[in-house]
């Protein structure tokens, strides 16, 4: 069962995706979407704090927590990418954000495979391999099928309910349809 009021301790942690999106040497948003979203990598941060965790090690998180009107149906970890996608950084990130996730929602990952979903919002250009992900995408919708970049496939079914891939030209129009 998830405490879904637990996460509005983090209300000082709310920003909107344009302030979120601006990450790494780019001053530039990935998105200008005024949504309100919880900034995670603050959520970590203030976690941290809280739990009185003294270490050396780098905590990382990915950058967004949306959650839907109707909280109980949308709940969406996003990750903005401004520069070359890593997989083993991204699976860093989606695996550290979840551990803190169900710890503060007193959940398990039955749930989040139930209620959650999965973003990576990156940039087209700078992805060499963004030809494939192109002619992939369009192989997919051929068969009617979603194409997941950057091997993040797995993780739908497995610890989210959908996992998408995103450039951040075409974020804005599929948040706006995704959000209804």
């Amino acid at each position: 069962m998830i405490n879904y009021e637990a996460i509005e301790v983090y209300e000082s942690c709310l920003s909107t995706f344009k302030e979120i999106s601006i990450g790494g040497n780019e001053n530039e948003p990935m998105t200008n979407l005024e949504i309100r979203a919880y900034d995670f990598d603050k959520v970590k941060d203030e976690y941290i704090k809280e739990n009185n965790i003294k270490s050396k090690e780098t905590y990382r998180s990915c950058d967004a927590l949306y959650i839907s009107k109707d909280y109980e149906n949308r709940w969406c970890l996003i990750e903005f990418k401004s520069g070359k996608v890593k997989h083993g950084e991204i699976m860093g990130k989606i695996y550290e954000s979840l551990l803190i996730l169900t710890d503060i929602l007193g959940t398990t990952i039955s749930d989040t495979r139930k209620h959650f979903d999965f973003i990576l919002v990156y940039d087209k250009d700078k992805n060499p391999e963004s030809g494939i992900i192109e002619f992939s995408r369009r192989i997919s919708s051929r068969a009617e099928e979603e194409y997941i970049a950057f091997k993040l496939d797995k993780f739908k079914g497995l610890y989210f309910k959908n996992v998408n891939t995103i450039d951040k030209d075409a974020f804005n129009y599929f948040f706006k349809k995704y959000s209804k």
